[in-house]
C-alpha cells in the first residue's frame, strides 16, 4: 500500500540522497485570513475543508482509517486551533450543522458526487480561491529558490502547473 503517495516517495528519496526539501503550502492561518478577506464565511470556509478532506477519506484514506467520526474530529481539530476558526469553537456536530448550511443536504460519508464538488476549483469558489492563494506561496517559493539558484523540483498537481506555467517561465 501507497500510504503517502508521490509525495511519501519524493521525500524518501530526497532523504536517503541528503537533498534538502521544502514545502511551500502556505500557512494555513493566513491562507483562512485570505478566504476570510475575500468574503467567504466561516461555515464556507469549514465545508470546503471538511468536504476536501472526507473525499479523501472516501477515495483512499478509509483504508487506514476505516471509522469516518474520528478521522474528521482530528482534521476539525486541527483548523480549530487556528485564527479566526478558533473562535467558532468547532467540533464535529458544528461542522455536520455548517455543512447541511452551505450545501443544503446533511452530510452523506458516501456522497462522492459532493463531496468531490466541494474541492472542485470550477465549482466551489472557496476551493477557488485556496488554490490562487496556494499559487501564489508555490510561485514565491519557486521563485525565491531560483534566484537563489537553487535547483528547483516540484511535484504538484496538473492544475498548479498549468496556472504556474507560465509565470515560472518568466524566471529564464
Amino acid at each position: 500500500v501507497f500510504k503517502y503517495s508521490e509525495p511519501g516517495l519524493l521525500t524518501w528519496l530526497a532523504q536517503k540522497s541528503n537533498i534538502p526539501i521544502i514545502s511551500p503550502e502556505p500557512d494555513e492561518t493566513k491562507e483562512i485570513q485570505y478566504l476570510v478577506s475575500k468574503g467567504f464565511s466561516v461555515p464556507q470556509i469549514m465545508t470546503y475543508y471538511f468536504g476536501r478532506q472526507m473525499y479523501q477519506w472516501l477515495k483512499r484514506d478509509y483504508k487506514n482509517h476505516a471509522d469516518w467520526k474520528p478521522y474528521a474530529e482530528r482534521n476539525i481539530q486541527s483548523y480549530a486551533k487556528l485564527q479566526p476558526l478558533s473562535a467558532e469553537k468547532l467540533g464535529l456536530k458544528k461542522v455536520l450543522l455548517m455543512y447541511q448550511e452551505v450545501t443544503g443536504v446533511p452530510f452523506n460519508k458516501n456522497d462522492e458526487k459532493l463531496l468531490y464538488s466541494l474541492s472542485d476549483p470550477t465549482s466551489n469558489p472557496v476551493s477557488a480561491a485556496s488554490g490562487v492563494f496556494r499559487d501564489i506561496s508555490l510561485f514565491a517559493a519557486i521563485k525565491a529558490d531560483w534566484v537563489a539558484n537553487k535547483d528547483v523540483f516540484a511535484l504538484y498537481g496538473s492544475g498548479h502547473a498549468i496556472v504556474l506555467e507560465k509565470a515560472i517561465k518568466s524566471l529564464k
